[in-house]
């Protein structure tokens, strides 16, 4: 089947305006993915500096209240299975009752 040639320069720029949308649309989505990727490290340095500070202020405040170190958990008799400890109930409360004590002093 021959086709006119009016027919011929239709499909021919209806080809080349698809291919144009087409790349355009590729350019945009890759600057806009980059964009994205760029903001998201933007705000995970942000906030991972911000959480820093914090640690940083806090063990600072921490040595002017005069505070001592108490361990996180007492380990003293406690036995260690798959990272979790057997510790009984009273030595858990042991242990709040200590850290209550200590002006100053929170978790």
């Amino acid at each position: 089947m021959q086709l006119r040639l009016r027919t011929k320069l239709t499909l021919v720029m209806t080809g080349l305006v698809f291919l144009v949308v087409v790349v355009l649309s590729g350019v945009y989505f890759a600057r806009l993915t980059g964009q994205v990727i760029q903001e998201t490290y933007n705000r995970a340095n942000e906030l991972t500096q911000q959480v820093f500070a914090q640690a940083r202020r806090r063990w600072q405040t921490r040595g002017k209240a005069g505070c001592k170190r108490i361990p996180t958990r007492r380990r003293i008799g406690a036995i260690t299975c798959g990272g979790h400890s057997n510790e009984t109930k009273a030595s858990r409360k042991n242990y709040r009752r200590r850290l209550a004590r200590t002006p100053g002093c929170t978790t």
